[in-house]
């Protein structure tokens, strides 16, 4: 069943179409245009308009069955904190932290500029603790003094600004673009390094990741890579999600990486005898570039960030 949901929408909005070939009408020599009355596939307003109607039917039926009162828009959801304005929504969490410097203690503490100390000692006394402790801390995430103090400056560090959050701004549009960091060995413990992606839906932030991988990586190339698949999958997660929503994007998504051995390793078709242990994430990211699902760029990399502490 083929249903034409975007065609159904009321237009609040003024606009104005081209006449379709074949029905071209001319008054007095000068070309008309069509104003609609009704969305039509193209509009940016099609499925705004159409889940407006779908809303308005759904709050009828479940009036007609439940007792039940339409608060209007959401303004507090599971921690949340959600501002409207003609420009866009405001996210933030400020109650709730508010409500943690509370239950700490820390309302009136001095706050700091950095989420975490430039170079914690965090090193390893597992053989200092006993089994049973041990788990007894794990399971309150509290191994060390220094890492109860590590918790603390978060929340003083939430105290500069804890009513900061997220603005996402209406642009008419829901391109996507996406950017790929890794650094290489930069864990002092075990060398390992880190990857990091984020990601811009219509403009705006919406996903973004900075883990440690899981392996050692013998060389830049290895961790610019395995930092390209992670941002892959989560492309394609992007594009299904869009498609669900009733947006198609047919368009090869740019991801943005600065690390010119991945990129070389993802448009070739060849394989080395030092990329044979990446070899499945080199067929995933090649079959996303050979599907025009994405495709890879050098410049513009703003996510050096990420993978630094």
């Amino acid at each position: 069943m083929d249903i034409k949901t975007f065609l159904y929408g009321d237009l609040n909005e003024i606009v104005y179409m081209e006449q379709p070939p074949g029905y071209v009408a001319q008054v007095e020599k000068q070309r008309m245009v069509c104003k609609l009355k009704k969305t039509i596939y193209g509009l940016k307003q099609s499925p705004r308009a159409c889940d407006i109607v779908g809303i308005e039917e759904a709050k009828t039926y479940l009036l007609k069955h439940f007792i039940t009162k339409d608060l209007g828009r959401p303004r507090y959801c599971l921690g949340i904190e959600i501002a409207h304005s003609k420009h866009g929504v405001f996210l933030s969490q400020r109650k709730y932290s508010c409500d943690l410097l509370q239950e700490a203690g820390l309302l009136d503490t001095k706050p700091v500029d950095t989420p975490m100390d430039s170079s914690p000692d965090f090193w390893n006394d597992d053989d200092l603790i006993s089994p049973l402790l041990l788990a007894w801390l794990i399971s309150l995430w509290i191994k060390r003094s220094v890492h109860w103090e590590a918790a603390l400056r978060i929340l003083k560090y939430i105290k500069a600004s804890p009513g900061k959050g997220l603005f996402f701004k209406r642009h008419g549009h829901v391109k996507i673009e996406v950017y790929s960091d890794a650094d290489y060995v930069g864990s002092k413990d075990d060398r390992k390094s880190t990857s990091g992606y984020y990601n811009y839906v219509g403009g705006n932030l919406v996903t973004w990741r900075s883990k440690k991988q899981i392996t050692v990586a013998t060389s830049s190339a290895e961790t610019g890579f395995r930092a390209m698949a992670h941002t892959t999958s989560e492309i394609l997660w992007l594009k299904n999600l869009l498609k669900e929503l009733g947006f198609t994007y047919d368009d090869p998504i740019p991801m943005h990486c600065d690390n010119q051995a991945a990129i070389h390793i993802a448009s070739n078709p060849i394989f080395y005898e030092r990329t044979k242990h990446i070899e499945v994430d080199c067929h995933f990211v090649r079959e996303a570039i050979m599907s025009q699902k994405i495709c890879t760029h050098s410049s513009e990399q703003r996510a050096d960030f990420l993978p630094k502490p």
